[in-house]
């Protein structure tokens, strides 16, 4: 068994231990660095945690930290989270504008 934040248990690997997890970032983004690696790497998680601060960029699976469909959502909601991007986006424009935009003081990832 588990342990998920908040206290409550599911076996590890299960489909409803994906859904709870989801379930809990979803109340607060701030879990999805407990999380399974594999809830790490699931993009409807780390969606709805970036949705709510774009600093959980920085506990999501490498690859989804290199995917511009991720990062986007994340530096417009906070700039700085251009830090924890990596690999190609880093150099996609649009993104590190829209970065800059949202906080100034971004440009230093850029």
């Amino acid at each position: 068994m588990g342990r998920f934040p908040g206290g409550y248990a599911a076996a590890a690997g299960t489909a409803t231990s994906s859904a709870n997890w989801r379930s809990s970032i979803a109340e607060d983004w701030r879990r999805l660095q407990f999380a399974p690696d594999e809830v790490r790497g699931d993009r409807r998680t780390v969606a709805l945690a970036v949705k709510q601060d774009g600093e959980a960029l920085e506990f999501a699976s490498d690859e989804l930290r290199a995917d511009r469909r991720v990062v986007l959502p994340a530096v417009q909601h906070c700039g700085r989270a251009l830090r924890h991007a990596l690999g190609e986006v880093l150099a996609d424009r649009s993104v590190a504008l829209e970065a800059v935009r949202q906080d100034w003081s971004a440009i230093e990832f850029v």
